[in-house]
């Protein structure tokens, strides 16, 4: 869910530095994928199919969330220009979002909004 907001961000704000970290998480994710399969099928020998086969889908749906925020965020590094719908669908959006950035020395820094 965080590499999707981080992707609909680098579309809104235009920010490849945001568009840049989807595609590191996504990155991530894929080691992490080869890892927790190599644990997976080691840790499943003797036990129920069906668990595993539900665990396999788990992962494979964050692969594909991870996958549609890549894609979602891609354009916005290579500079692409949003299509005018798209643009005119964001500005009608219910959610507002804000960037402020924040001083090294703030009291803000390292704190989430629900911290503060």
């Amino acid at each position: 869910e965080l590499m999707l907001d981080l992707a609909y961000s680098s579309v809104l704000f235009r920010s490849k530095e945001i568009a840049k970290e989807v595609v590191l998480s996504y990155d991530r994710l894929q080691e992490l994928e080869e890892s927790l399969y190599e644990h997976l099928f080691a840790a499943a020998r003797g036990r129920s199919k069906t668990k595993l086969i539900s665990v396999i889908d788990l992962i494979e749906s964050a692969k594909n969330v991870a996958i549609a925020a890549k894609n979602i965020s891609e354009p916005v590094i290579e500079g692409k220009e949003l299509h005018p719908i798209i643009q005119e669908a964001l500005k009608e959006s219910d959610e507002t979002i804000a960037r402020a950035d924040v001083v090294w020395r703030s009291i803000l820094k390292n704190n989430t909004l629900g911290e503060i």
